[in-house]
Order: C-alpha cells, then sequence, then structure tokens
C-alpha cells in the first residue's frame, strides 16, 4: 500500500481505488489471459484454466457468489448503518461488536474450507488446538496493535 500511496502522491484513497479496480479486473482477465496466451499443444492441455466454453457459467458463478458473500453484505450494512444510525454507533461500542465480528471471521475463514471438504475430520485434535490458539495469538497481537 506504501507504494501504490508514494506513486499517487500520498493520496489513500486514489490507492485504494487502483488496488479495487485492480482486484476487480483481475478476476475475470486471468483466465482469459492465461489461457490466450499459454502455448498449444498437448504438453500444456493440463495446465490450461478450463475449456473457453465453460467461461461462461465461470463467471456467472463466481459474480453470484460474489454478489451474495461480499456486495449483498456491504450494502445491508451501509444501509442499516444509514438508516439507524445512532443505534448502529451504540451496538458498535458498547457490544465491542467489531471485536466480535472479527474474531468470528477469523475463525470462518480458517475453518470453512476445512469443514466443507470434510478435511477437517482427518486433522489431528493437536493440530486444531494449535490453530485454535495460534488465531487467538494473531488477533489479540493485531488488535493491541
Amino acid at each position: 500500500m506504501a507504494i501504490l500511496s508514494s506513486h499517487s502522491h500520498k493520496c489513500i484513497p486514489s490507492s485504494s481505488n487502483t488496488v479495487v479496480i485492480g482486484n476487480l479486473t483481475g478476476a475475470p482477465l486471468s483466465p482469459l489471459l492465461t489461457f490466450g496466451f499459454m502455448p498449444r499443444g498437448k504438453a500444456f492441455d493440463d495446465w490450461r484454466p478450463a475449456n473457453p466454453a465453460t467461461f461462461g457459467s465461470m463467471y456467472s458463478s463466481v459474480a453470484m457468489q460474489l454478489g451474495l458473500s461480499v456486495v449483498l453484505p456491504l450494502v445491508v450494512g451501509q444501509v442499516v448503518r444509514g438508516v439507524l444510525e445512532k443505534r448502529t454507533a451504540w451496538v458498535l461500542q458498547k457490544l465491542y461488536f467489531s471485536k466480535v465480528a472479527g474474531s468470528f471471521m477469523l475463525f470462518m475463514a480458517t475453518f470453512s474450507s476445512a469443514s466443507k471438504t470434510s478435511a477437517i475430520y482427518e486433522i489431528s485434535k493437536p493440530s486444531i488446538i494449535f490453530d485454535v490458539f495460534m488465531n487467538l495469538a494473531l488477533y489479540m497481537v493485531f488488535t493491541a496493535i
């Protein structure tokens, strides 16, 4: 972020917008560029991302997942914050909602894919305990900073 802000003359909003635009355009362009520039031949067939005919369904699936998991919660949160401004401020300050939500998201990010693939049942109990305590330690360190 420091490099981006120094190139934008220390303008944080400008560098943030650049990062957001790059992330939004990079996701759909990466498979197309990979497919377009990869040499043809049997040696590279295993490395191709997908058949170009499946790109439409792949992009619509990704857009739906992003919309439901990122855009919709952001829009609902901003509407609630705008309509119930005083109550939202009270909940955030008195109930330490940001810390609770942050710790919940930390655990969900760690265990959501492991639960979905049933890989969590193959992990040893000491490894899970270590992972939980390591996540808690990281959360406390970054909260203190």
